[in-house]
């Protein structure tokens, strides 16, 4: 089988899996209540709902248009990021994005015909593994302009893009470890979780960000680059 068939099955199974919210409450619509759980608080209760219809089944349709976006979103990149498309990592990566939004809302489907999901447990086990599988990506990622840390300082140099996300790989798999760990460590919700949550995530958003810019100082201050002079 030649690489093009192999790419082609991939992307039928991704479907497939992105399809399947959709496929599971049009099989069991008439037995839907009209109130939907959409949204759980982190303490596994639910904040939202929406009443079934059309504006339901389009949000059900999101790992379909998610998939479908994240597939040809980097054709329009002005620095060749297209090529990621044919990569393996970017899959990967597009592949747990639609994965874990389809488990998530057939899920919620799962809820709504009367079944009982301990749903704090659950988005710590999802969010944990899929922090575990960045962790994994991020140093692999290839420098571009399309997808992971982009920003003035890790697009300096390919040098300081790959320290940068080899930092945010270790940084993702420790926050992914503790999301796994979290209901074992604290199994009930109060203040101290929630702080650890916001204290996980700015970790995740802007611990890299400090490091390439600590890096980039690094690299114009120990001359391996002149520093550009303003105009």
């Amino acid at each position: 089988m030649n690489e093009n068939n192999k790419r082609l099955i991939r992307e039928i199974i991704l479907f497939a899996i992105a399809l399947i919210p959709l496929a599971y409450a049009l099989l069991f619509y008439n037995k839907l209540p009209e109130s939907i759980p959409t949204h759980w608080n982190t303490a596994g209760d639910v904040d939202g709902w929406t009443t079934k219809g059309i504006l339901y089944l389009l949000m059900l349709s999101l790992p379909v248009l998610f998939n479908i976006v994240l597939l040809y979103a980097p054709k329009v990149d002005p620095q060749r990021a297209d090529v990621m498309m044919k990569s393996s990592i970017y899959f990967l990566i597009r592949g747990s994005i639609v994965s874990v939004l389809s488990v998530m809302l057939a899920v919620s489907i799962y809820i709504a015909l009367g079944h009982d999901v301990p749903m704090s447990t659950l988005v710590s086990l999802i969010i944990g593994i899929m922090f575990l599988m960045i962790s994994y990506y991020l140093p692999r990622i290839p420098y571009n302009y399309f997808v992971a840390y982009r920003n003035p300082w890790t697009l300096y140099s390919k040098e300081i893009w790959k320290k940068t996300h080899s930092f945010a790989g270790t940084i993702f798999f420790l926050v992914g470890v503790y999301m796994l760990l979290s209901k074992q460590l604290f199994p009930k919700e109060n203040v101290i979780t929630q702080f650890m949550w916001i204290v996980c995530m700015m970790l995740c958003c802007f611990a890299p960000i400090i490091y390439s810019m600590y890096l980039y100082q690094k690299e114009v201050n120990g001359g391996k680059r002149p520093k550009k002079n303003k105009k």
